[in-house]
């Protein structure tokens, strides 16, 4: 089973977390040149979340391990 899209567009978050997400980035990137900051996922669906959640709950995906806890 494939996962959904995974979102790492920095425009489809809300300017609440966004603009501060840019400072910080702007930030550590003038003060660690050397490390490369990497965004791996912004928003997701609710099918996403459904399809990361079963992982470890529901077959197919039974015997792998939980990735999501509450």
């Amino acid at each position: 089973m494939n996962s959904p899209p995974v979102n790492r567009e920095l425009g489809d978050l809300a300017p609440v977390f966004r603009i501060p997400l840019l400072s910080w980035l702007i930030a550590v990137e003038t003060a660690v040149p050397h490390v490369t900051m990497r965004v791996t996922e912004t928003r997701r669906t609710g099918a996403r979340q459904s399809w990361l959640f079963k992982q470890g709950r529901e077959a197919p995906f039974q015997n792998a391990p939980k990735v999501t806890w509450t």
